[in-house]
Protein backbone atom coordinates (compact mmCIF):
# COMPACT_ATOMS: atom_id res chain seq x y z
CA UNK A 1 0.00 0.00 0.00
CA UNK A 2 1.07 3.43 -0.72
CA UNK A 3 1.08 5.08 2.64
CA UNK A 4 3.70 7.63 2.02
CA UNK A 5 1.35 10.30 0.52
CA UNK A 6 -0.30 12.46 3.27
CA UNK A 7 -3.36 15.14 2.06
CA UNK A 8 -1.84 18.30 0.79
CA UNK A 9 1.18 16.73 -0.76
CA UNK A 10 1.81 15.92 -4.53
CA UNK A 11 1.11 12.53 -6.38
CA UNK A 12 1.54 11.24 -9.56
CA UNK A 13 -0.47 9.89 -11.89
CA UNK A 14 0.89 5.57 -12.21
CA UNK A 15 -1.96 5.20 -15.19
CA UNK A 16 -3.52 6.63 -18.04
CA UNK A 17 -7.34 8.05 -17.35
CA UNK A 18 -7.77 9.41 -20.92
CA UNK A 19 -12.05 9.45 -20.45
CA UNK A 20 -10.86 12.49 -17.87
CA UNK A 21 -8.07 13.59 -19.62
CA UNK A 22 -5.22 12.34 -17.71
CA UNK A 23 -1.90 10.77 -18.39
CA UNK A 24 0.46 8.92 -16.56
CA UNK A 25 3.02 11.21 -15.00
CA UNK A 26 0.15 13.91 -13.97
CA UNK A 27 1.21 15.18 -11.22
CA UNK A 28 -2.46 16.25 -8.36
CA UNK A 29 -2.66 17.54 -5.19
CA UNK A 30 -3.93 14.75 -1.96
CA UNK A 31 -7.17 16.11 -0.87
CA UNK A 32 -8.02 13.06 1.05
CA UNK A 33 -6.55 10.34 2.31
CA UNK A 34 -9.10 7.07 2.88
CA UNK A 35 -8.84 4.99 5.84
CA UNK A 36 -6.18 3.17 5.34
CA UNK A 37 -4.70 4.83 2.33
CA UNK A 38 -6.92 2.50 0.45
CA UNK A 39 -7.58 5.15 -1.62
CA UNK A 40 -6.70 9.25 -2.12
CA UNK A 41 -8.61 11.97 -3.53
CA UNK A 42 -6.83 13.67 -5.85
CA UNK A 43 -7.45 17.03 -7.83
CA UNK A 44 -5.47 17.65 -11.07
CA UNK A 45 -5.29 21.48 -11.88
CA UNK A 46 -3.28 23.62 -14.63
CA UNK A 47 -0.61 26.12 -12.97
CA UNK A 48 -2.84 28.91 -13.14
CA UNK A 49 -5.43 27.15 -10.78
CA UNK A 50 -8.47 25.53 -12.61
CA UNK A 51 -8.80 21.92 -11.82
CA UNK A 52 -9.19 19.23 -14.68
CA UNK A 53 -10.43 16.47 -12.63
CA UNK A 54 -10.90 15.45 -9.28
CA UNK A 55 -10.37 11.28 -9.22
CA UNK A 56 -10.38 9.13 -6.22
CA UNK A 57 -7.58 6.49 -6.92
CA UNK A 58 -6.52 3.13 -5.58
CA UNK A 59 -3.12 3.30 -3.92
CA UNK A 60 -2.14 1.44 -6.95
CA UNK A 61 -2.52 4.53 -9.07
CA UNK A 62 -0.64 7.07 -7.86
CA UNK A 63 2.64 7.44 -5.88
CA UNK A 64 4.23 9.84 -3.85
CA UNK A 65 6.56 12.86 -5.69
CA UNK A 66 10.40 11.67 -5.22
CA UNK A 67 13.61 14.65 -5.15
CA UNK A 68 14.50 13.04 -8.34
CA UNK A 69 11.40 12.86 -10.81
CA UNK A 70 11.91 15.22 -13.86
CA UNK A 71 9.03 17.44 -14.61
CA UNK A 72 7.42 17.77 -17.37
CA UNK A 73 4.97 20.22 -19.13
CA UNK A 74 1.73 19.16 -21.75
CA UNK A 75 -0.57 21.63 -22.52
CA UNK A 76 -4.16 21.18 -21.74
CA UNK A 77 -7.45 22.81 -23.96
CA UNK A 78 -9.76 24.71 -22.12
CA UNK A 79 -12.22 22.38 -23.16
CA UNK A 80 -11.19 20.08 -20.86
CA UNK A 81 -11.61 22.32 -17.19
CA UNK A 82 -13.82 25.13 -18.63
CA UNK A 83 -12.82 29.03 -20.25
CA UNK A 84 -11.73 31.27 -17.46
CA UNK A 85 -14.18 33.23 -16.38
CA UNK A 86 -14.38 36.83 -17.89
CA UNK A 87 -14.04 40.10 -15.56
CA UNK A 88 -17.84 40.89 -16.66
CA UNK A 89 -19.01 37.53 -15.25
CA UNK A 90 -16.90 38.10 -12.23
CA UNK A 91 -17.90 42.05 -12.14
CA UNK A 92 -21.79 40.98 -12.41
CA UNK A 93 -21.06 38.24 -9.34
CA UNK A 94 -19.91 40.88 -7.15
CA UNK A 95 -23.19 43.04 -8.07
CA UNK A 96 -25.40 40.64 -7.07
CA UNK A 97 -23.65 39.56 -3.92
CA UNK A 98 -23.49 43.21 -3.27
CA UNK A 99 -27.55 43.41 -3.59
CA UNK A 100 -27.78 40.36 -1.44
CA UNK A 101 -25.52 41.91 1.63
CA UNK A 102 -28.02 44.99 1.46
CA UNK A 103 -30.73 42.38 1.51
CA UNK A 104 -29.72 41.41 4.57
CA UNK A 105 -29.61 44.41 6.65
CA UNK A 106 -32.90 44.98 5.74
CA UNK A 107 -34.34 41.48 6.64
CA UNK A 108 -32.06 39.79 8.71
CA UNK A 109 -34.23 37.15 9.16
CA UNK A 110 -33.24 35.79 6.01
CA UNK A 111 -29.86 35.33 7.25
CA UNK A 112 -31.20 32.24 9.26
CA UNK A 113 -31.68 30.68 5.57
CA UNK A 114 -28.15 31.68 3.93
CA UNK A 115 -25.39 32.02 6.62
CA UNK A 116 -23.16 29.83 4.27
CA UNK A 117 -23.06 32.80 2.00
CA UNK A 118 -21.37 35.05 3.57
CA UNK A 119 -18.11 33.28 3.31
CA UNK A 120 -18.17 34.05 -0.27
CA UNK A 121 -18.68 38.27 -0.08
CA UNK A 122 -15.62 39.93 -0.06
CA UNK A 123 -15.76 42.82 2.58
Amino acid sequence: MNTSIQELEEAVLLDDLPEKGLVKGDVGVVVHVYANAIAYEVEFMTKDGHTVAVETLEANQVRAVQPNDLWQVRVVSEAAYGAPQSLDRISAFSGLLDEARKLYFFFPFYSLSVPHCWSLIPQ
